[in-house]
C-alpha cells in the first residue's frame, strides 16, 4: 500500500452503485465491465435546484473513487475525473457557480451558488482535470458504477489517465484497473 492510497478492507469489500434501484448492493468480486459499459457516452448532470446544467463524456460504466478526506466527506462527493475538456458547461450555469478555494489555493471547489450543491470542482492532485460527482449525474446513462476508496486524508500522490479517459492513481494505476473491489 504505497503512500496508503487505497484503504484494504475486510475481504476487500466495496460496493457497486446500483443505478437500475439507486440502491447500493455490495459485492466482492472484481467487476465485469460489459461492451455496453465500455462506450463512451454523453452523460447530463445537474444541482438540486437546476440551476447549473451540464454534460461529461464518459463511458458508461467506470470506477468512482470514495475519498476520505475532511472536504470530500462534508460534500458527500463520489468522484468520476476526466479531462477538463470532457466537461461541457452553457454560459447560464457559469454564472449560477461560486466557488471556495483553501489551503493551496491549487483546487477550485466550484457549487452552484443557489442550492449549494457541489456538481463538479477543479481538483489539487490534477488541475488538468476535472471531478464529476457522480451523484449529480442522470442515472439513465449509467452503466456499472463501481466504488474504490481513497485515503484522502494521507494522499499526497496524482493522477494519470487511463485508455479509457478516466484518471487513475499514478503510483497504482496497474493495481488501481485491477483491484476493483465490487
Amino acid at each position: 500500500m504505497q503512500n496508503g492510497c487505497f484503504r484494504k478492507l475486510i475481504l476487500h469489500m466495496a460496493y457497486v452503485w446500483d443505478t437500475a434501484s439507486l440502491g447500493i448492493r455490495y459485492v466482492s468480486k472484481k467487476p465485469e465491465f460489459s461492451k455496453q459499459d465500455e462506450t463512451i457516452t454523453i452523460h447530463k448532470g445537474h444541482c438540486h435546484c437546476g440551476k447549473v446544467q451540464f454534460q461529461v463524456e464518459a463511458p458508461r460504466g467506470f470506477v468512482a473513487i470514495d475519498c476520505d478526506c475532511s472536504i470530500c466527506v462534508a460534500k458527500g462527493i463520489l468522484h468520476l475525473m476526466v479531462p477538463a475538456e470532457k466537461l461541457q458547461i452553457d454560459a447560464q450555469s457559469l454564472k449560477a457557480l461560486s466557488t471556495y478555494q483553501f489551503h493551496t489555493k491549487v483546487a477550485r471547489h466550484t457549487f452552484c451558488s443557489t442550492c449549494g450543491i457541489h456538481p463538479f470542482y477543479t481538483p489539487r492532485c490534477n488541475p488538468e482535470s476535472i471531478s464529476i460527482n457522480v451523484r449529480c449525474l442522470d442515472p439513465s446513462t449509467l452503466g456499472t458504477v463501481c466504488i474504490e476508496f481513497l485515503d484522502g486524508k494521507n494522499f499526497t500522490g496524482s493522477l494519470s489517465i487511463g485508455n479509457n479517459g478516466v484518471y487513475y492513481l499514478k503510483d497504482n494505476q496497474k493495481k488501481a484497473e485491477h483491484s476493483i473491489r465490487c
